[in-house]
C-alpha cells in the first residue's frame, strides 16, 4: 500500500505592527502657541492611527522653554532622573513599548548638538527609530547621524542667536527703566495698561500693620503667628510666613522704588539672585509708596541691630558650608553648635536628623577638618563631601574620588556606640552608662531610679564589649560596625539578644 505523506502548509505570518509615538513641543507659553501644540497633537494622533502598519503609542508633549546644555531642561534629551513629561516617553522606550518616534523637526527635539547625538545613539542602541519630518531624516539610516550633526549645529547656533538678541532687548529696557515682567507683590496690583504698580488697599492695611508692629518691638516670628490667627493670607492663599514678612520689611517696592534685574537667569532653569553678576537698575518713585521712607529706614536699622546682637552674629561660615551631603538620604549637612556641661562644641549633621528622619552619625567639625587636610593634596579642590556612617567620600575637581574609613569618635555625639541601643528585655527601658568604682557598667534606667522596678541586673561594659566583638566576628573598628549594623541589643538575666538591621538575630550567653 502506497505511503501518503501529509504536508501541512505553514500559516501566513502576521506582520507585527510598529508601535509609534510622537513628540510635540512649543518654545513659549502663549495662547497662539498652545493652540499650535494642540494642533500638533491632533495631527500626529490622526497620522499614526490612519496607518494600518502602525500601532498608536501616544503623543508626548512638552510646553516648556528651551534651556540648553544643562540637566533638567525641557528639550527631549535622555534624563533618567528627570520629572518632565518627556521622560515618560524614555521610560517606555527603555521598557520596549515604543519602536518609532515622530518629531516635527530637529529644533523641536533638542538644540544642543551633543545632547541630541547622545539621545539618538541611546535610542538607536535599544532599537528605537526617530523620524524628523521636516528634514526627512531617520536615525537608523547610514547617513542619518551625519545629517543630524550638521543640521543640529545650525539649530543650536540659531537658538543661541535668538537668546542673545532677547537678552540685549531686555537689557535696553532695563536701562530705560522699563520692566520686562509684571511686578505683582503683596500690597500691590499690576496695572498692565500703564505698566506700573497700584496699591491694593485691602492688602496695604496689613503691610502698614507689619511695619508699625515691628517698629513697636514685635518679632518676625510673632508677626507671622499673629497674622496667621487673623487669617491673613499671601498672594497664593498661604499664610504670611516669616520669610514673606521679612521680604515685606526689606523690599524697596513699599516706598515706591523698583529694582530691576534683582534676579537673573544664568544657564539654569530656575532664576538666581543677582549678587553682582549682572547690573541692577534702581527706579526711584516708580509708583505710589505704602510706607514712608523714614519708617522704611527705621525698620532696616532695627533689622541690622538685631542681626548684630543675635546669638550667632559672630559666627562665620565654615570651609565646609554647602559641601557636605548625607550619604543616607541625600540631604545637605549643616554646621550645628551646641553647649554641654563640658563646654561648646561644633559638629556637622544631616538636616533631617533634627526632625528624626535620618540617623546619620554626625561628625565633629574639627575631626572633618583634620581628615580633609590629611587626605587632600596641595592642588586638589573639593567639590562635594558625601558623609556616611562608616566612611566619607571626597569628590575632587576633575572626577577623582578619595574615601576615608571613619572610626567611632571617643566621647562623640552618642558617647559610645552602645548609647540608645542597649535595651532591657524585661521592662523595655534603655540601659544607661554608669560608674561603679573603677568599672563602667550599664544599668536599666528604671532600676537606676528604683532598685525594685526591674529584675535584670547591670552588665559590665567589658562584658558588653566582649559580646559585641564575638557576634560581629571582629574586634577591628567594632564600635563603628556595631553602630552601623546593630539595631539593638536586648539584655536579659542570662543572655543578650543582638538584633541586626538586616534582620538576623544572634544570642550571647551572659557569664
Amino acid at each position: 500500500m502506497p505511503v501518503i505523506t501529509t504536508i501541512q502548509r505553514p500559516l501566513p505570518s502576521v506582520k507585527k505592527r510598529k508601535r509609534v509615538a510622537a513628540y510635540a513641543r512649543v518654545s513659549m507659553e502663549c495662547e497662539q502657541l498652545l493652540h499650535s501644540l494642540s494642533a500638533q497633537v491632533s495631527y500626529y494622533s490622526s497620522l499614526i492611527q490612519r496607518n494600518p502598519e502602525w500601532e498608536y503609542a501616544g503623543v508626548y508633549i512638552d510646553e516648556g522653554i528651551t534651556v540648553m546644555g544643562l540637566p533638567g531642561k525641557t528639550d527631549f534629551v535622555y534624563l533618567p532622573d528627570a520629572t518632565f513629561t518627556t521622560n515618560n516617553c524614555y521610560a517606555n522606550c527603555d521598557a520596549g513599548k515604543i519602536d518609532i518616534i515622530l518629531v516635527k523637526s530637529i529644533s523641536r527635539f533638542a538644540r544642543d548638538t551633543v545632547d541630541l547625538l547622545d539621545t539618538v545613539r541611546h535610542l538607536r542602541d535599544i532599537g528605537v527609530e526617530i523620524r524628523f519630518e521636516r528634514e526627512s531624516i531617520s536615525t537608523l539610516t547610514g547617513d542619518g547621524e551625519l545629517l543630524l550633526t550638521l543640521l543640529a549645529s545650525f539649530a543650536q547656533e540659531e537658538s543661541e542667536s535668538i537668546s542673545r538678541n532677547e537678552k540685549w532687548a531686555i537689557k535696553k529696557k532695563f536701562e530705560q527703566g522699563i520692566s520686562n515682567t509684571s511686578l505683582r507683590c503683596f500690597g500691590y496690583d499690576w496695572d498692565a495698561e500703564n505698566g506700573t504698580c497700584v496699591i491694593n488697599e485691602e492688602e496695604a492695611v496689613w503691610v502698614r500693620y507689619i511695619y508699625d508692629e515691628f517698629l513697636k518691638g514685635a518679632s518676625i516670628k510673632g508677626l507671622a503667628t499673629d497674622l496667621s490667627k487673623r487669617g491673613v493670607t499671601a498672594l497664593r492663599g498661604n499664610c504670611l510666613n516669616r520669610s514673606t514678612i521679612r521680604r515685606i520689611l526689606t523690599t524697596e517696592t513699599y516706598v515706591g522704588d523698583v529694582i530691576l534685574q534683582r534676579y537673573y537667569s544664568p544657564r539654569v532653569r530656575k532664576p538666581a539672585v543677582n549678587k553682582g553678576q549682572v547690573p541692577r537698575y534702581l527706579i526711584s518713585d516708580a509708583h505710589e509708596g505704602i510706607i514712608s521712607r523714614e519708617d522704611f529706614e527705621a525698620v532696616q536699622e532695627r533689622l541690622n541691630y538685631r542681626a548684630r546682637t543675635a546669638a550667632n552674629a559672630g559666627y562665620k561660615k565654615t570651609r565646609f558650608a554647602g559641601l557636605v551631603k548625607c550619604g543616607k538620604c541625600g540631604y545637605a549637612c549643616n554646621h550645628v553648635q551646641r553647649t554641654s556641661s563640658s563646654g561648646r562644641y561644633h559638629h556637622i549633621e544631616c538636616n533631617r536628623r533634627k526632625v528624626k528622619k535620618c540617623d546619620l552619625l554626625p561628625i565633629g567639625e574639627q575631626e572633618l577638618k583634620d581628615i580633609t587636610d590629611g587626605i587632600l593634596g596641595k592642588r586638589e579642590v573639593l567639590e562635594t563631601i558625601i558623609l556616611f556612617d562608616d566612611h566619607i567620600d571626597f569628590y575632587i575637581k576633575g572626577g577623582k574620588v578619595k574615601t576615608h574609613i571613619r572610626k567611632y569618635p571617643p566621647n562623640g555625639y552618642n558617647k559610645t556606640c552602645f548609647s540608645r541601643k542597649v535595651v532591657c528585655g524585661v521592662c523595655g527601658n534603655t540601659f544607661v552608662r554608669m560608674k561603679s568604682g573603677n568599672r563602667k557598667v550599664w544599668m536599666c534606667k528604671a532600676k537606676k531610679h528604683d532598685k525594685n522596678a526591674c529584675t535584670v541586673d547591670y552588665i559590665n561594659e567589658s562584658e558588653l564589649i566582649e559580646a559585641a566583638v564575638e557576634v560581629l566576628g571582629t574586634d577591628e573598628n567594632y564600635e563603628m560596625k556595631f553602630y552601623c549594623e546593630m539595631e539593638k541589643a536586648v539584655v536579659y538575666g542570662t543572655k543578650i539578644e543582638f538584633y541586626f538591621k538586616e534582620g538576623s538575630v544572634k544570642v550571647w550567653q551572659r557569664r
